[in-house]
Order: C-alpha cells, then structure tokens, then sequence
C-alpha cells in the first residue's frame, strides 16, 4: 500500500485526505496571514528568494566578498613566477652557482 507523503517536504501524512503535513500546514496559515496582511511586501519578498533559489549563479557562493589583490613585493605569485623563468635562462643574475652543475 502506498503511504500518503506530505507534497512540500515529503513527510508522511496523518491523514491521506489532506496534502500537506501539519507543519507545512501550520506554515500556509502563516504565508496566507501575511499575504492577506501586506501582499506587496510579501510578493516583493517571496519572489526575491525565488529567484535566488532558481538562478544558478546565485547558487555560487563564494569564500571572499573582495577579490583577492597581492601586496607590491617580492613574496607575490607573479613574482615568484617571474624569478622561475630567470633561473631557467642561461647566464640568468638569479642562478647559482649549484644550477651550473645540472645543466
């Protein structure tokens, strides 16, 4: 035999009667108070979270609210990158004297 499931949050029904479980119920109630009470607020408000639900770049969370800028200096990414490509030229001021052994 088939349960009867709530068709919100799929939680099954005390009743196979109703639709909606008793919190989904309790929480009608509560949408339907409010719409009654102040419909433009609430229509403003219910379609803004649809819409941040719905959109798959609103989805996309992200750690850092500023993107990430390096300091000026020596210590940063593209400096280090930089000082790499050095080492690997032939008569480069940045190799040592052990870099002259390998190769």
């Amino acid at each position: 035999m088939n349960e009867a499931i709530c068709k919100l949050c799929t939680a099954p029904l005390a009743k196979e009667a109703e639709e909606l479980c008793e919190e989904c119920q309790k929480m009608e109630v509560r949408i339907n108070y409010l719409i009654e009470c102040r419909k433009e607020a609430v229509r403003e408000y219910l379609g803004k979270k649809f819409n941040e639900t719905s959109d798959p770049k609103m989805q996309m969370y992200e750690r850092r609210s500023r993107k990430y800028t390096p300091p000026i200096g020596t210590h940063t990414p593209d400096r280090r990158k930089k000082i790499r490509r050095l080492k690997r030229l032939k008569n480069s001021p940045k190799k040592r004297k052990t870099d002259y052994i390998d190769g």
